[in-house]
């Protein structure tokens, strides 16, 4: 999604950023859009840089290899009616994140991602390029205090100008989600897909009650076993009921499961072909064709409207299962091979880190 959303033409990379940020949070943090934006109802709660603190990451060895931690700290956590959180601890969740290991994941590295907007905006107090950020030597990235009050998530104008001082709102979140996974063949998806999964995770990783506290549910809640676990998305019964390796079997069925392989291809909207496909679902609505013959215009202005909302997801649940029934072997080996290579997005942060791994080792020579 992130690769397809930067090869658009014409993107504005200061409000690309911004939204890639918020998927990445959505993955790793596994929060919902109220933790990050603001809701109409309530504006003065939404993720600020005080809520943010980074710092460099050293190796075993004491060296500096580009990698750095973000310490988060969300304070809205449940819905948007404020009033019924829970108070105390119970509004509130930190997160330590770190660095990826490999520098191949660095574009999904949250610190990196904050640090790169930081610079962008001028907010760290010692740095103004990441050229100085990765030779610098302050363990803590500090952010000038004057902007500590302002929000992560800024809003933008209608031709995506960030505005100043400005949170972004929820409802931007989940549609521009869904825009962009419609337009990958990936269905309409949430920033609660990446919650679902991310909890799931955890529980695997640790335990449900460790899986609890990063959902910022209470001990003895159910929610997450009810709503949230996704255990039987990848699980192999055969290998289970054969007694064979059931964790080598879940690794591979997790690959082999992933949506990214299995992706629809959806043609652009706006085409000949496109058109044409919408224009004879509007016309062949009675409805429409009984307001225009009676010269009802207002009412066939909003008939073709929703017809045309219609013929558009018409057209995309058809080219859906027609790349399902279509799908073929050498289509997945193809998305597999590129799935395990350095993808569009990659080459930026790739040189970011050779150039930090080169740094350190001159340092260290």
């Amino acid at each position: 999604m992130i690769g397809d959303d930067m090869s658009k033409p014409n993107i504005k990379i200061a409000q690309t950023e911004q939204d890639h940020l918020a998927w990445i949070f959505g993955c790793i943090c596994g929060v919902r859009p109220g933790a990050l934006g603001v809701y109409r109802e309530d504006k003065s709660i939404y993720l600020r840089w005080k809520h943010i603190q980074i710092r460099r990451e050293t190796a075993t060895n004491g060296r500096f290899e580009g990698r750095f931690t973000a310490y988060c700290l969300f304070t809205n956590l449940k819905s948007r009616n404020v009033k019924v959180s829970r108070p105390g601890r119970y509004n509130q969740l930190r997160l330590t994140v770190r660095s990826p290991r490999s520098p191949n994941l660095i574009p999904l590295s949250l610190p990196h991602r904050l640090l790169v907007i930081l610079v962008r905006r001028g907010f760290l107090r010692d740095y103004t390029s990441i050229d100085e950020l990765l030779v610098g030597k302050h363990v803590k990235i500090l952010i000038k205090q004057e902007f500590m009050e302002q929000p992560v998530m800024l809003k933008s104008s209608p031709h995506r100008i960030l505005l100043a001082d400005s949170p972004r709102t929820v409802d931007h979140y989940t549609k521009y989600l869904k825009r962009v996974a419609i337009r990958c063949g990936l269905g309409a998806g949430t920033m609660y897909t990446w919650r679902n999964k991310a909890s799931t995770e955890v529980a695997r990783a640790v335990r449900p009650d460790k899986a609890r506290l990063f959902m910022n549910h209470s001990a003895k809640s159910k929610t997450f076993e009810e709503d949230y676990d996704q255990a039987e998305y990848d699980l192999d019964v055969t290998v289970i009921a054969l007694s064979e390796d059931h964790l080598a079997g879940a690794q591979s069925l997790r690959g082999e499961s992933s949506p990214a392989l299995y992706r629809a291809t959806i043609p652009p909207r706006g085409t000949p072909v496109h058109k044409a496909f919408v224009e004879t679902l509007v016309f062949k609505n009675e409805f429409y064709c009984q307001a225009m013959a009676e010269g009802h215009s207002h009412e066939a202005r909003l008939h073709r409207i929703a017809l045309r909302r219609q013929a558009n997801q018409a057209w995309e649940e058809y080219h859906r299962k027609l790349s399902e029934d279509q799908l073929t072997m050498d289509q997945v080996k193809k998305r597999v091979k590129e799935l395990r290579s350095s993808p569009r997005l990659m080459s930026h942060g790739q040189s970011i880190m050779s150039d930090t791994l080169t740094v350190a080792d001159a340092g260290e020579g």
